[in-house]
């Protein structure tokens, strides 16, 4: 069993390879940067997720190592168990002054954050229509959560109306 599914495998890589399908991972020289280097050859980075350009901030640099320092890495515990930090507690208090809200929730990520708000705000029996090219942390949640879901055609707004419709009967 074990010699058919390695052939299996190395047979679709080989067909990936023919059709120039075959990714692979390339280290970066230096990280995370606006323009990154690979081979000697200089490359614009549009591909990233750093959307504010703070990735390679020498300030936040600057701010991460003083922390690292004085804090060390790493939580212990989630904030429910262990608390956290005043430095939290002062983005949250400038977060919700700015913001005019009473108070805040921070998550590790977008995609945390989204499944917790499709996990906090539908429960069984409601219906949940996303556009089929919403990111993929959305999908999951709906696929997972008890909610109905349903996908319509990226901004279609007609076949929408036709499952908001259809639901109603």
């Amino acid at each position: 069993m074990t010699l058919a599914f390695n052939q299996r495998i190395q047979k679709a890589l080989e067909e990936r390879k023919q059709s120039d399908l075959l990714r692979s991972v390339i280290p970066l020289e230096r990280g995370n940067q606006a323009v990154f280097q690979n081979n000697g050859q200089l490359f614009d980075n549009f591909s990233s997720n750093d959307y504010l350009g703070l990735a390679a901030s020498d300030e936040l640099k600057f701010c991460y190592q003083q922390a690292v320092s004085d804090y060390g890495v790493g939580g212990a515990a989630s904030p429910l168990v262990t608390g956290y930090s005043n430095q939290h507690q002062n983005l949250e208090s400038a977060l919700t002054e700015w913001l005019g809200y009473e108070s805040a929730l921070f998550f590790s990520s977008g995609f945390a954050a989204n499944q917790a708000a499709v996990f906090a705000l539908l429960k069984k029996g409601d219906l949940l229509l996303q556009d089929k090219l919403n990111h993929a942390s959305l999908m999951e949640a709906g696929m997972l959560c008890d909610a109905d879901m349903k996908r319509y055609r990226h901004c279609n707004q007609e076949h929408l109306a036709q499952l908001l419709c259809a639901d109603k009967l």
